[in-house]
């Protein structure tokens, strides 16, 4: 079965039949296309497979069907039948010929030839889609959603391994000081005669000068603000040290 369109506008499914010494449409297509006038008077009868014989109600002549880059003048006997809803027509040895037509069975392609130009179609996957708008189809997408599944799943497993070797080993033992080793013992050194100490170091540790205090205690009011800042200096420093 091939995807052909009959004049300018009507896509179709036709059977490819080189069992077929005719080409066959059915009348109610005629009608939809407003052909009847087209029609012409013919005296052949059909016998079908099962023997029974049928009166076409004539022949439509120089039809043009189209496949591919393609077009066909074709004859059609018309006849009074029930269309089957995924094919149309019937395509026999006549049309066959005239496009010079080869049926690969096994790779499911049908080859066109006018000249030394051919069309080469996959009639399997052009059945996969609906001749009309109205009409919905099957699409075998299993094997490409699975390829996309495989591959999303690879991406998380190479993400997953990055992220476990950027993490730290937690049941390895830390590196912790040696217990055993002692800080070191700090020495007080001589503080230069060019430095001077407000506060005083002996073997108790720092101690206020209390000369210094008494000093403090015995300076006069500020009376400017340049003299409140150096107070202010004074008892901050000696603050620090008596707290």
């Amino acid at each position: 079965m091939i995807p052909c369109t009959l004049g300018n506008a009507c896509t179709r499914t036709a059977l490819c039949d080189l069992g077929a010494s005719i080409n066959l449409i059915p009348a109610s297509l005629i009608k939809k296309f407003y052909l009847t006038e087209e029609v012409k008077p013919t005296r052949i009868c059909l016998q079908h497979a099962d023997g029974s014989i049928k009166i076409p109600s004539g022949i439509v002549e120089e039809m043009i069907v189209r496949v591919g880059p393609f077009a066909f003048s074709t004859d059609f006997v018309v006849l009074d039948m029930e269309g089957h809803k995924s094919v149309s027509l019937i395509l026999g040895r006549p049309f066959l010929v005239t496009g010079q037509t080869l049926i690969d069975v096994e790779k499911g392609e049908v080859t066109l030839r006018v000249n030394d130009e051919k069309f080469v179609l996959n009639a399997i996957k052009a059945m996969q889609h609906p001749d009309t708008p109205e009409e919905c189809m099957s699409i075998n997408l299993i094997d490409s959603l699975v390829e996309e599944v495989n591959m999303a799943v690879g991406l998380n497993e190479g993400l997953n391994n990055i992220l476990v070797d950027a993490q730290p080993d937690l049941s390895e033992p830390l590196e912790t000081p040696n217990e055993k080793e002692k800080p070191p013992k700090l020495e007080l050194m001589p503080l230069p005669s060019s430095l001077k100490c407000a506060f005083l170091i002996s073997n108790k540790g720092i101690e206020v000068d209390q000369v210094k205090v008494e000093v403090i205690e015995q300076l006069p009011p500020p009376t400017n603000t340049k003299a409140i800042r150096s107070f202010l200096g004074h008892i901050g420093f000696y603050r620090r040290l008596m707290g």
